[in-house]
């Protein structure tokens, strides 16, 4: 990331950081700004505590390719159990073309495994004594998320949305106020600051706005 922090100036609570050297994590506080407009929604608020992996043109399509993505995401979790940090609780992949969603609970299995933690998160999923785990993970039935096509004008982003929603409200069985603009603002600057710098100046994404 170009900056270890930032904010939506509209929106002070939505904080954007790369903690643990992350490409990127996103949180929504509990009230946000409903708080303030009626202080009886706040019992309803999970939070949303959103990871963001960056990846250059992968084929999202093919699930090896997933699971090796999915797998440095477990490292970054890793970080934060070790650190004694709140997990993610939704992982979001993506590349120009491609992104995918996964609850962050699904991928809990994966942190009680013999893994060598000490292998730094982007080897993690190339790693040769790891091949036997991204294997498992092709083959676990509770892994099999939808990749969406972003570079396809003709796809949603709300679609995106509307799974980091049911995602997030899944961890604590509440509602959560996860609204298109706070979301966009997370997704967006994903793009900008990270995949854009690694693919260079003559890359762009095109997605329905």
């Amino acid at each position: 990331m170009e900056e270890a922090y930032n904010k939506d100036p509209n929106n002070p609570e939505y904080i954007w950081t790369s903690i643990h050297d992350t490409d990127g994590y996103f949180t929504e506080n509990i009230g946000s700004n409903l708080f303030n407009q009626n202080p009886n929604f706040y019992k309803n608020f999970a939070v949303l505590r959103l990871l963001l992996e960056a990846k250059y043109q992968e084929d999202f399509q093919v699930a090896y390719v997933r699971c090796q993505t999915l797998l440095q995401a477990v490292y970054y979790l890793k970080k934060f159990e070790l650190a004694g940090d709140p997990k993610p609780n939704v992982v979001l992949i993506g590349d120009i073309n491609e992104c995918f969603v996964v609850a962050g609970s699904t991928l809990d299995r994966y942190l009680k495994e013999n893994l060598d933690w000490n292998i730094a998160p982007s080897s993690a999923g190339t790693a040769p004594e790891n091949q036997k785990f991204v294997l498992q993970m092709v083959d676990d039935t509770g892994i099999t998320p939808f990749v969406y096509e972003v570079s396809d004008p003709r796809v949603d982003l709300n679609l995106v949305l509307s799974t980091i929603n049911l995602y997030a409200q899944g961890t604590r069985l509440y509602k959560i106020q996860v609204n298109e603009h706070n979301i966009r603002l997370a997704y967006d600057r994903f793009i900008n600051s990270v995949i854009r710098v690694n693919a260079g100046p003559t890359h762009h994404i095109n997605k329905k706005s």
